[in-house]
This record gives C-alpha cells, sequence and structure tokens, in this order.
C-alpha cells in the first residue's frame, strides 16, 4: 500500500531498531531467543543489500512513466500478434489440420455468445441452448483441474448449471502449468448448501476407506498446519479432513517421520556409498542413497520385530513377510537402482518394474552370475555374486567369514 515507503527502506537496506525493555535478569531461553531473532535480522538485512545491484527500485512515478512510454510498443505487438494468429489459422484451414487447443476454440465460437469478465454472466449461443436441451446430466470428474475454457464450455451446454454433476479434490489439484483455475470449484464450494437444504447442494466424502487411522490423523494434523487460505486458498477444516470409514487389524501402528541429515562434517551423510562404478555420488543420487539406505534398515528392524500383519486368506494374523512391504516414491526412474542395492545389502529380497533393459534386471543378472560361477568356479567375482544373491542369501560377514 506505501510503494515509496517500501522502496525507500529497500534501498537504505536497513531496519529500524528492536523495541525492548529492560529487566533485572533474564532466563536463557529468552537469551537464546533474542539471539536467534537478531541473527535473522542480520541475514535479512544481507539478503536485502545483495539484492540491490539486480534489482530496479523505481518509484510509482518511474513505473507510470514506463507503462506511458511502452504502452505504442505494446500496441504494435497487439497488431503483430493479431496478424500472426490470423496467418496462422489460413495455413491450419488450408492443410485441415488444427491443434488440441485450436478444436477448444472453435468449439467456444459456436457454443458461447459473449463472456463477461467482472460479472462471470455467460451468453449462449441458439445452438448452445438447443444442446443444453439434449443433455439430461452432465458429469465431470477432476473438476478441479478445470480451466476457464473447459468450464466455459460445460455452462453453456447445461441448463444454466443446474444439471452439472461436479467430483474432485481442490487439495489435488496439480495442473495450474496446464491453466487449470482450481479457484473454480472452490466459486461453486462457497455457493453450495447442505444436502437437502436446496440446489446446488454439496456432499463432502470425508470417509476414507484406503489408510488406517494412524495414518489419517497424521495427515490431518501435518495439513490443517500447511493449508491455510491466505497461503494457498483453502482452510483445511472439518470438511476437508479425513476420518477411517473402514476397520483396520493393522491400524494401531503408528506414521514414523524420519530426519536424515545430509550434510555431515565427513564424507557422506549417513555413511553412504560412493555412487555408480565407485564415482562419488551426486546431490540427487546422494540424497536418494541415504533415504535407501534408512527404509532398508527399517525393514530389517520391522521384520526381526516380528511384526504382524492381519490376512483374510489366513483368517487373522500372521508374522509380516518381506511381500508385505512396498516402497512408494514418485518416480522410480534413477532411483530404482539405489533402493535395490540398498536392500540387497541388508539381505533383503526385492523387485522393481522399471524401464530397464530385460538383462539389467537384477534377477537376470543374479542367474548370469549363477551360471557363470558354475562355469568357472574359480571366478571370484561371479561366486561372490551369486552367493550374495537371493539363491543362497549370504550377508557380506559370512561371505568374509569364508574368504579367511
Amino acid at each position: 500500500q506505501d510503494w515509496e515507503g517500501f522502496t525507500a527502506g529497500l534501498k537504505r537496506g536497513v531496519f529500524g531498531s528492536l523495541a525492548g525493555r529492560r529487566v533485572k535478569a533474564e532466563s536463557s531461553e529468552t537469551l537464546v531467543r533474542k539471539a536467534w531473532i537478531q541473527e535473522l535480522r542480520d541475514q535479512c538485512r544481507k539478503d536485502v543489500r545483495r539484492l540491490h545491484p539486480g534489482v530496479y527500485w523505481g518509484t510509482q512515478a518511474d513505473f507510470s512513466q514506463d507503462l506511458e512510454r511502452f504502452y505504442p510498443v505494446l500496441r504494435g505487438l497487439m497488431r503483430v500478434l493479431k496478424a500472426f494468429y490470423a496467418r496462422d489459422w489460413e495455413l491450419k484451414r488450408a492443410r485441415n489440420t488444427l491443434t488440441f487447443s485450436d478444436i477448444t476454440h472453435c468449439a467456444l465460437r459456436l457454443l458461447v455468445d459473449g463472456y463477461d469478465w467482472d460479472s462471470g454472466e455467460l451468453r449462449r449461443t441458439a445452438l448452445a441452448r438447443e444442446l443444453a436441451q439434449e443433455l439430461d446430466e452432465i458429469y465431470i470428474d477432476e473438476f478441479q483441474d478445470t480451466n476457464l475454457s473447459q468450464n466455459l464450455l460445460f455452462e453453456a451446454v447445461s441448463r444454466v448449471g443446474e444439471n452439472l454433476f461436479c467430483v474432485g479434490d481442490v487439495k489435488q489439484s496439480i495442473y495450474r502449468f496446464r491453466r487449470a483455475m482450481p479457484e473454480l470449484f472452490m466459486q461453486k464450494l462457497a455457493g453450495a448448501r447442505a444436502v437437502g437444504e436446496g440446489f446446488p447442494a454439496a456432499v463432502h466424502l470425508s470417509q476414507n476407506f484406503r489408510s488406517a487411522e494412524g495414518v489419517l490423523t497424521f495427515a490431518n494434523s501435518f495439513f490443517e498446519r500447511l493449508m491455510r487460505a491466505d497461503a494457498c486458498g483453502l482452510d483445511y477444516d472439518a470438511d476437508q479432513r479425513l476420518y477411517p470409514g473402514a476397520p483396520y487389524p493393522d491400524g494401531d501402528y503408528d506414521p514414523e517421520l524420519h530426519l536424515i541429515e545430509l550434510y555431515g562434517s565427513a564424507g557422506d551423510a549417513d555413511g553412504g556409498d560412493g555412487g555408480q562404478d565407485g564415482a562419488a555420488p551426486d546431490g540427487d543420487e546422494r540424497k536418494a542413497g541415504a533415504q535407501a539406505r534408512l527404509c532398508a534398515r527399517r525393514i530389517r528392524e520391522m521384520m526381526e520385530e516380528g511384526r504382524m500383519v492381519s490376512d483374510r486368506s489366513a483368517g487373522g494374523r500372521r508374522p509380516m513377510r518381506y511381500s508385505d512391504i512396498a516402497i512408494l516414491m514418485r518416480s522410480a526412474k534413477d532411483r530404482a537402482r539405489i533402493y535395490i542395492q540398498a536392500l540387497q545389502q541388508e539381505g533383503i529380497p526385492c523387485w522393481s518394474e522399471t524401464a530397464a533393459s530385460y538383462f539389467e534386471n537384477y534377477e537376470v543378472l543374479f542367474t548370469l552370475a549363477f551360471l557363470e560361477a558354475i562355469d568357472n568356479p574359480w571366478s571370484d567375482l561371479s561366486l561372490t555374486a551369486a552367493l550374495r544373491s537371493p539363491f543362497f542369501g549370504f550377508t557380506a560377514a559370512q561371505l568374509a567369514a569364508l574368504r579367511e
């Protein structure tokens, strides 16, 4: 609101004095907090000063002059863009070729006669009104990823929105880079009523049948602190929380959150190994390696603890097997190899569905090593690989004892 004061303060790169009051004695906790606050102020001051060389600190008057100076340039650019669009459309029509975006705009021209950006009022064509009478219900899934063009098409062929059935979860909106507008979903929710109180109505499907209560409690506790309307346009309130919808006999295990210190003073984090072929790993591989080793150790510990799981086919609970465990990650590409190595070092049999070639799969490599060891028992490398494979399951310590 005070642009002039803001820019002047940034130019000075200084902060006002901290207001305080004198006390006879300060606790150690108070002293620690004061030191922490002072450290943050000093860091902010340094960051602001580093901005000076590359930032234009113009006043409001300077920006107004710049806009007036650029206005003719922008008008000329608009003329060029309109000419380009007309020529592009002419060539596409001549070649009978359209992109997906072109088809969407063709549909808009057929169905939408006008749209008021301020009020959101939509004017439909005669064709749109005719089509609307032929469609009893319109179902839209993943509505949180709808963009404005798609929403206008839905509204145009609907009966003033009264036969639209939209399903979605704004927390799962991931296509903003494709012009998705989750705020469209939020606007519909804001204008909806409870079921039985009139139209439009909103039904909140808050019961979760996929996860145990401990997982849902952790997720709710995390996101109710993270998701706020002032930060992401949504308050994680009672309507957004997830509630257990099915009993889970194994739900007495609480979720675990592990923190890994990556940048210690000595070598890789967590006593890490080198990269592929003995080379020093890069940052991403180093992180993945630390996470993989932690997962492998934790799996081994759970097996040693004798953790029990429910099994319908067994009619109750039974000891956990390795095949009961899955490691989920955003992408297995370039990571599966690292995790497989870590799991095998702990003697854990594993499998990964990756894009690697057939002969790069670890099952095939183990089989080849086994065959090579039969063909040449004097090959230490093949013999060691075969003994370490799930065929025999020797640990590194056991192999070292054999060597001695």
